[in-house]
């Protein structure tokens, strides 16, 4: 049976029941590409970044709404987060990065991962990431995955 988007959930669970890794999965190189995603992601977490000056515009603010560029413009200071609403972002980049894990593993292919979303729906965004660029895969199929 080919892979497909619509097999994917089934593959996901058939590999978690079975073990059964297909054939030409390096499963170690696959192991390692986790680790190290996981390791990248708590680096971005837990590393102090670069202070950014906030004060200048750019030509990379293009398209930013113009409040926003106000906002950062005047250094106005934003909302404080709660400490768990921080652990909700990073236990979904974790989240995300175990299911491309599986979906690797489980014989799928992955293509643009992580690459910067073009224009769609007449709206575009810079910092929007293309995780499965066929939309006609039923949401409710990915929720399946964490069903109990």
């Amino acid at each position: 049976m080919d892979k497909s988007i619509q097999t994917l959930v089934d593959d996901i669970y058939t590999l978690m029941t079975s073990r059964d890794v297909p054939e030409g999965i390096d499963v170690d190189a696959e192991i390692d590409r986790f680790g190290e995603a996981m390791k990248d992601l708590m680096k971005k977490e837990f590393k102090p970044a670069a202070v950014k000056d906030t004060r200048r515009l750019r030509l990379s603010a293009i398209g930013k709404d113009d409040r926003q560029l106000w906002y950062s413009y005047n250094q106005y200071e934003r909302e404080e987060l709660k400490p768990h609403t921080y652990i909700k972002f990073m236990y979904g980049h974790m989240i995300e990065e175990l299911i491309l894990f599986l979906t690797r593993l489980s014989g799928h292919k992955v293509e643009d991962e992580q690459k910067p979303a073009i224009k769609r729906w007449g709206i575009f965004s810079k910092s929007a990431k293309i995780v499965c660029p066929d939309m006609s895969f039923p949401k409710a199929r990915v929720r399946e995955l964490f069903n109990s």
